[in-house]
């Protein structure tokens, strides 16, 4: 299959480089001529629970995003990304409006222009094929779209549960609307294109590819690190409750993640070779994020002491996401690739998810239409280095929110008023010596706890968010957190 793909660092330098000589020539012909503005094709992915550290192109030693690699490597790959949430809705509300989120919020403000409708209005024609089932249209996901499609599966006969498509039936559905959407206009034109697609397939359940057993065996996952960790914690706190999974068992089930990656990589692979087929790729911009990471059984549970002694191993152990802000549920891809992407660039300095909206806009030459709280990442493509860069980030979720100062690598965890109703405390980590956030300083060093509250408590003052907690949800709302697993933890009940 290797030698039948396209040849995108080809297109891609093909771009940049008429964009180039375009620009030479307007120099040499004596009077400038004012550019019109770039309208390559967008086509935006989000992979649904994808852990940066479980791709290859980030290091992880097993061979789970060859072509995530190639897009890398042909693009750019940004090294430190931090998402907004470590659960879907709060995190592609940031993403989707460019905001950033004090409080906790499930749906679009309806006064805040989206990203899709910040494209069409510059003339796009905007497609949404989504296998996430909670990103509804009365969450307002569907704002801006020409064409918004995020259906359950089609059940079996006596079959009534709420059921996520899979990238493969995604992939089907996508091409009758994106037919549509790049038919040539009355002018005999065909105007650019929005294309957002939202694979699911890394999220929970986990269910691994019979035909990537041989190459990524389940059982060849990486352990949860450090490797004593685990036997440690079980000797502190005693046995867990009997039956449920055993150790070996649910270390299986995170190599059924690592093949789950794989295959919504090659899936991913076969999309963009027919997009390439479409021409759609010629003149494009592709970028790759992902709304949040996953546990794997990194944590404890996210329970008082006292219930969590009576949990069996697989719930002793926390192995979703959306209760916590460590760092394999928000240190998330960031890929980039195409027009007016360099091949090859690697970017060190810390970026946020809210940081998409600006640089797409950017490449597509699209204005604003609102207050963006992220930052175009377009200057670090071009290898400047702002002196006044992102000093921070930040993250929230319903339990609590956290700021990590990116020159010092100190990261504080601050429980919210639900946190600490559930028992949470502070935590303060030095992430360049402990990236497992394994050892809790904040008795030790109060002096930075306080000084990173502070400036948390400023973002929040800075970026005050009207909160949807508590706001009425529809029996079919219900249903549907029902359907994936979400709980309490989610939506404050």
């Amino acid at each position: 299959m290797e030698t039948d793909r396209p040849n995108l660092a080809a297109r891609a330098a093909k771009v940049v480089g008429a964009a180039l000589l375009g620009g030479l020539a307007a120099a040499c012909g004596g009077e400038p001529e004012e550019a019109p503005p770039r309208r390559p094709d967008v086509v935006l992915i989000c992979i649904d629970t994808l852990r940066a550290d479980r791709m290859s192109c980030y290091g992880y030693p097993r061979p789970t995003t060859p072509t995530l690699d190639r897009l890398a490597k042909e693009g750019a790959r940004f090294e430190d990304v931090t998402a907004q949430s470590s659960w879907t809705l709060p995190s592609m509300v940031s993403m989707f409006s460019g905001q950033y989120l004090t409080a906790y919020r499930d749906k679009l403000d309806p006064k805040v222009p989206t990203l899709a409708e910040t494209f069409r209005g510059a003339g796009y024609r905007t497609v949404g094929v989504v296998g996430n089932i909670l990103m509804q249209p009365h969450g307002g996901f569907d704002r801006g779209f020409d064409h918004y499609d995020a259906r359950t599966a089609e059940n079996e006969p006596g079959d009534d549960r709420a059921r996520a498509r899979m990238i493969d039936v995604l992939a089907k559905e996508l091409w009758g609307p994106l037919d549509e959407a790049l038919a040539v206009d009355e002018n005999g034109e065909r105007p650019p294109l929005f294309l957002y697609l939202h694979p699911f397939d890394p999220h929970n359940p986990y269910t691994g590819k019979e035909h990537l057993e041989a190459e990524l065996p389940r059982e060849g996952a990486l352990p949860v690190l450090p490797e004593e960790w685990p036997l440690q914690v079980l000797k502190e706190w005693g046995p867990p409750a009997p039956g449920g999974l055993k150790r070996k068992e649910i270390h299986a089930l995170r190599g059924l993640y690592d093949q789950d990656v794989r295959y919504t990589d090659e899936q991913l692979g076969l999309i963009l070779e027919r997009l390439e087929e479409l021409g759609v790729l010629a003149n494009c911009v592709v970028a790759v994020v992902s709304d949040h990471g996953e546990g794997l059984w990194d944590r404890l549970g996210p329970m008082p002491r006292e219930e969590l002694k009576n949990q069996t191993l697989e719930n002793f152990f926390y192995q979703q996401h959306g209760a916590y802000l460590y760092q394999e549920a928000v240190f998330t891809p960031f890929l980039l690739w195409g027009a007016g992407v360099p091949a090859g660039t690697l970017v060190e300095l810390p970026v946020e998810n809210v940081d998409l909206f600006p640089t797409l806009l950017e490449l597509c030459d699209v204005p604003a239409r609102h207050e963006l709280h992220g930052r175009s990442l377009v200057p670090l493509l071009r290898g400047e280095r702002p002196y006044n860069w992102r000093h921070a980030v930040f993250s929230d979720v319903l339990y609590s929110q956290a700021i990590r100062d990116v020159r010092t690598g100190d990261k504080l965890i601050v429980p919210t008023e639900h946190g600490r109703k559930a028992g949470a405390t502070d935590e303060l980590y030095r992430i360049r010596t402990d990236w497992l956030e394994r050892e809790n300083l904040v008795d030790v060093d109060p002096d930075t706890t306080e000084h990173l509250k502070r400036r948390l408590e400023r973002w929040r003052a800075k970026y005050p968010t009207r909160t949807t907690l508590g706001d009425e949800r529809t029996d079919e709302q219900e249903r549907l957190m029902g359907a994936l697993g979400y709980g309490e933890a989610h939506g404050g009940d």
